[in-house]
């Protein structure tokens, strides 16, 4: 999968808010991940099993509100959505 055009969608209230891709971070999030990888080490610090990160958004940031409900659509990787109160 080239998750560099791979596409996300952000709907906020089931309305689509704003649409990105992988190639939003860095060009590529395997970028992101090589560049993370490659600071830590030089600090000392190595990436190993069980431990998390990200690479970066791939849409515009939204300031959710009180009420509001999110789904991010990331195609066949699947979808999340969340709801503030």
């Amino acid at each position: 999968m080239d998750l560099s055009q791979h596409p996300t969608r952000l709907f906020v209230n089931d309305t689509l808010f704003t649409e990105g891709s992988g190639g939003n971070v860095l060009g590529d999030p395997v970028n992101a991940v090589a560049w993370i990888t490659n600071h830590l080490q030089s600090q000392g610090v190595m990436l190993t099993a069980g431990k998390f990160i990200t690479t970066g958004t791939v849409c515009t940031i939204y300031p959710a509100n009180s009420g509001d409900q999110i789904k991010a659509d990331f195609g066949e990787l699947g979808s999340v959505s969340l709801s503030f109160e």
